[in-house]
């Protein structure tokens, strides 16, 4: 403008002087007022610039100064509401709450596991879709676990609105209802917590402080900075919240999305509030803020800066500047998870689905959970009873709905209710046909034994490191171990058995459970064992009478060869002293001396005697002989009863191998055992008794004492038979002799191969997929357009196909996973019964890898060591999932009277002893 003015001062003095040019003489002293006059007035005008120009800058500077004031007010909001979002509320179950999700970086994989959020918005809405499953399943467990979860979570909503408004306060006091809950995170895992009472400043502070350095030496002076907390009015911006598809059509869902503002109903008869939540924290106009929170955790900010400025005269002029964000973030899905259905020794026909297993009204007994404590088991943790409190005494149904509710929480807030409700339903056998499981046939599962209560209390008591409640969870859920060895489970001298899809019990190699055989076996082998160790007493006993006897004797032939060599001297003195033969007196003519008389009669006494101590001396050899023979005769005795000894303690000790492939009697030998197809047992319960001894010395055969002895080339039951043996393979009988084996009236090769209904069973794994469960903002979206009728076409959203929700698997691929710090086992021996004569007691065992998201242990799902077990059209490129929780029915055992009966085998050369009927070691849990 002042340019403009110039040029027009400067042309119009031009034209002037032109003029004054051509009338020089008239207009001279005219010319002269002119040129002063333009001379002012261009003095005049540069003046008016000037001042123009200095109040357009003024302008300009007062104007952009106000501008840096609004700025920073707006940064200061932004502020605000980016602290409010870091403030959580923490409780064991749900985790960390806070406004929104929030998830550190990927690459801090322990930080991020320590500070996961989940958003009050993503709470709620689980915990809805939870109870919409509870009312689906008719579930009473599921459903009082959701609402005791949403007492908790409206508690810590207000625990996190308390937070909220106390860190705007000047001095906040941000004490927490939940630090006790802090304090039993801590104890889990020996870590401290990082609660947000740990900051000294309160936001308002901290906002007041950058709003003042921000403001610093540009204008007007801050003197205070108020902050509000509060929401976004209803309609303005949702929740973000996907309903589930069933119920996009309710009054409360808008969109498919759940509304703001409104008191949602749950099928448990709670409501929900959810709140304002856009994609990212950020400003909003003032006229969306509103103070009233209707009862919830507060959403927004709003923040008031007043400066003070200097006016005229000395005044000050107050300017109250405001600007309002709300706080927004993402939704953060949590990654697909999976559940394990594990029966390793088969699956009874009691159970078709998993509907099966939660409604299952004859469950036999009731568990306890067990909490990790310290560090994961197996490793450096151990189990104690959980701190926090969950109902005791639940059958393994109702444990099991909990184990599921956990995952379901996991999964978060896209569940598909109806999803769940279908992959529940699923038929196993559906699955197990799919994917070709093939059966089990010919193969123990079980076995003999007597529950003593071991398994329970390692459990209980035992599972400090390396304790055997560590062991009996490694082998429970095949984690690696160096301190495993494969052959102590079950027992070695566990009887094998089989228990069928039907869920009874039968001998192995057999197509019934014959109690009377299996009786009469225990009771031979014991019988026999116990003959063998008295016959062994008793062979000892003669070895040592005959060895006294021996003895005696010899000390008695010692002296009469002494006495008899005395004898015999004396006679040849004697003889000596006759002048004639003595023992011809016929030759003598004349009539004897005295002493010659003498002489002859002290010789012949001498002679007497000397035939008697000859006789003496034969009696005591061939005496002499008879002990010595009888005492070789009770160390043979005494081999053979340490050979049948051993023998029926290796039988004993090796049962489960021995007998994996059946039992049976057999006609021929008469009264013996086939064992296994392979080997044949002839039992001798008769310990030898002392006149078979003598029998035997006396040459009289065992037939004159016991009827029906064994004929040549049988198996040899007499204990002074140096062929003596009471067990032998089949192909060696069959080849010593002629006659063949006769079992259950039938010869072997004839009774090997007919034809019996072999019992099978079928060891599966199933895996429930939360892909098949959970939907996708997108598959929601395509749902929202087609039900709303817009006009927008389903297949412009192609969401990805959904694998299988239940698939069926041979082999076990969730081995070497812990159970980490903070989650939850549950054990339950004896809890299902089936089958009849005997009774089949089964167990479970269920890991839950989810429940617990203390400090720490966020409750994420386990990844899975072993690589990608998965089909190739159900991994459909998506990342393998992680493991969440695992249910194994295992273990089934007879519920059988033969306990009593059970009794100890020795072996006699070492003392070693062996139960017949074993415990139940911990590790078969």
């Amino acid at each position: 403008m002042l340019l403009a003015l110039i040029m027009h001062v400067t042309k119009w003095g031009k034209k002037e002087s032109m003029t004054a040019e051509l009338t020089r003489v008239e207009t001279r002293k005219k010319n002269v007022r002119k040129d002063i006059q333009s001379t002012i007035t261009l003095l005049a005008a540069s003046c008016a610039g000037s001042v123009v120009i200095a109040l357009y800058v003024l302008g300009v500077c007062t104007l952009n100064q106000q501008h840096k004031d609004s700025n920073s007010v707006d940064r200061a909001a932004y502020l605000a509401a980016r602290y409010l979002s870091e403030i959580t509320a923490t409780h064991p179950s749900l985790g960390r709450i806070g406004i929104v999700d929030s998830v550190p970086p990927e690459q801090n994989y322990a930080q991020k596991k320590r500070n996961r959020v989940t958003g009050v918005n993503s709470l709620y809405a689980t915990l809805r879709a939870d109870a919409l499953v509870a009312e689906r399943l008719n579930n009473p467990a599921l459903a009082s676990l959701v609402s005791k979860d949403l007492k908790v979570a409206k508690s810590l909503e207000q625990d996190l609105r308390r937070r909220m408004f106390a860190s705007v306060e000047q001095t906040p006091e941000l004490k927490s209802e939940s630090s006790e809950q802090n304090i039993y995170a801590e104890s889990l895992t020996n870590q401290d917590s990082d609660s947000d009472s740990d900051k000294k400043d309160s936001i308002l502070q901290e906002v007041s402080r950058f709003l003042s350095e921000d403001t610093k030496g540009r204008g007007p002076n801050l003197i205070d900075v108020r902050l509000a907390l509060g929401t976004v009015e209803p309609g303005l911006i949702g929740s973000q919240m996907f309903a589930p598809s069933d119920e996009i059509n309710k009054n409360f869902v808008q969109d498919g999305l759940y509304k703001v503002g409104e008191s949602i109903p749950l099928p448990t008869g709670e409501k929900v509030n959810f709140i304002s939540q856009p994609h990212a924290t950020r400003l909003i106009d003032q006229s969306w803020f509103s103070t009233n929170t209707r009862g919830s955790a507060p959403s927004a900010v709003q923040i008031e800066a007043v400066f003070e400025k200097n006016a005229e005269r000395g005044k000050k002029e107050i300017i109250i500047k405001k600007a309002c964000a709300v706080i927004g973030g993402e939704i953060v899905y949590p990654a697909a998870s999976v559940f394990v259905l594990n029966f390793p020794h088969g699956k009874p026909r009691q159970f078709s689905n998993v509907l099966d297993l939660l409604n299952y009204k004859l469950w036999n007994s009731q568990g306890e959970w067990q909490q990790v404590v310290g560090t994961e088991v197996p490793g450096k943790g151990s189990l104690a009873p959980p701190i926090d409190p969950i109902r005791s005494n639940l059958t393994p149904g109702d444990a099991l709905s909990h184990a599921l509710y956990d995952w379901l929480k996991q999964m978060g807030p896209l569940v598909e209710p109806a999803n769940f409700t279908k992959v529940m339903a699923l038929s196993f056998t559906d699955a197990a046909n799919k994917n070709s499981i093939p059966t089990v046939i010919g193969q123990a599962n079980s076995c003999l034994a007597v529950d003593s209560g071991t398994r329970e209390y390692a459990l209980l008591n035992q599972t400090n490191p390396d304790g055997p409640g560590q062991m009996a969870i490694s082998r429970c859920f095949s984690v690696r171990d160096n301190h495993l060895q494969a052959d102590k489970v079950p027992p070695p001298s566990a009887l094998p058995l089989i228990v069928d899809a039907d869920g009874n019990c039968v001998l192995a190699g057999k197509d019934k459970f014959d109690k009377a055989l299996l009786k009469d076996l225990l009771s031979s082998i014991y019988e026999t064992n116990l003959a063998a160790i008295e016959t062994l007493e008793s062979s000892k006993q003669m070895i040592v009478r005959a060895k006294a006897a021996l003895k005696e004797i010899d000390q008695k032939m010692y002296f009469e060869r002494q006495e008899l060599n005395s004898v015999q001297a004396r006679m040849n003195r004697i003889r000596s002293k006759i002048p004639f033969d003595v023992e011809d007196s016929s030759k003598i003519n004349r009539p004897l001396r005295e002493k010659e008389t003498e002489n002859l009669r002290q010789y012949n006494l001498a002679k007497n005697r000397l035939d008697a101590l000859k006789q003496l001396l034969i009696q005591d050899t061939d005496q002499r002989a008879k002990q010595r023979k009888l005492n070789d005769l009770a160390q043979m005795v005494t081999f053979n009863a340490n050979k049948v000894g051993i023998t029926t303690y290796d039988l004993c000790a090796h049962a489960n191998q021995i007998m994996l492939n059946g039992l049976a009697r057999t006609q021929y030998p008469s009264k013996g055992f086939l064992l296994g197809g392979r080997f044949v047992f002839l039992p001798q319960p008769v310990p030898i008794q002392e006149e078979e001894f003598f029998a035997a010395h006396e040459n009289k055969t065992l037939k004159d004492l016991v009827p029906d002895a064994p004929k040549k080339g049988d198996l040899n039951y007499d204990w002074t038979n140096s062929e003596m043996h009471l067990v032998a393979e089949c192909s060696d009988l069959l080849a010593n002799h002629g006659k063949t084996i006769f079992v259950d009236g039938l010869p072997l090769n004839d009774y090997l191969s007919k034809v019996r209904e072999i019992p099978k069973w079928t060891k599966t794994t199933f895996v429930l997929d939360s892909n098949a469960i959970v939907g996708t903002a997108e598959n929601r979206k395509s749902n929202q357009s087609s039900q709303k009728g817009n006009g927008a076409k389903a297949e412009e959203i192609k969401p990805r196909a959904k694998p299988s929700g239940l698939s069926a698997y041979k082999e076990y691929a969730f081995g070497n996973i812990r159970i980490p710090a903070g989650q939850l086992m549950y054990y339950c021996p004896n809890a299902l019964k089936t089958g009849s004569a005997p009774e089949v007691g089964w167990s479970v065992a269920i890991r839950d890898l989810v429940s617990s998201r203390s400090e720490g242990s966020m409750g994420e799902a386990v990844n899975i060591p072993n690589g990608d077990w998965r089909d190739s059209k159900d991994a459909n490129g998506t990342p393998l999932p992680g493991l969440a929780g695992e249910f194994q029915l295992r273990c089934p055992l007879p519920l059988t009277d033969l306990a009593a009966s059970g009794s100890y085998l020795t072996n006699p050369l070492t003392g070693h002893q062996t139960p017949q009927i074993p415990p139940l070691p911990p590790d078969m849990l």
